[in-house]
């Protein structure tokens, strides 16, 4: 899994309305997934145990 299947990850989970308070809270000045910390954290966490993984296989 790469960076980009991260964002894609990320991307399918998005949430805009979530997305669109957290920007106006940071004063637009970054773009959110609108994801929350636990539902962020989980995607993550799949992300990492699939790299370690694959590092152990090679």
């Amino acid at each position: 899994m790469k960076i980009n299947d991260l964002k894609e990850a990320f991307a399918e989970k998005a949430n805009a309305d979530n997305a669109q308070h957290m920007a106006k809270y940071m004063r637009n000045q970054f773009v959110f997934y609108g994801l929350k910390t636990p539902e962020r954290k989980n995607i993550y966490h799949q992300f990492l145990k699939e790299e370690k993984k694959k590092k152990q296989i090679d």
